[in-house]
């Protein structure tokens, strides 16, 4: 919910300063969410195939 008003900065911030078990949840949360990003972003834009990399590490 933090990461979804205001300004990033501010609500990152905002998380680090919950209890240990909270931000461990967040953590997990944020990592979710960047690789559904991540996900979509490769189905969009390395379709047919791309020279990035990191996309072939477990390679």
């Amino acid at each position: 919910m933090l990461i979804t008003r205001g300004r990033l900065g501010e609500q990152l911030t905002k998380i680090v300063g919950l209890p240990p078990d909270e931000r461990a949840k967040a953590f997990r949360l944020l990592v979710a969410l960047l690789g559904v990003a991540d996900q979509r972003r490769r189905h969009r834009f390395c379709a047919d195939g791309c020279g990035h990399a990191w996309h072939h590490l477990g390679a």
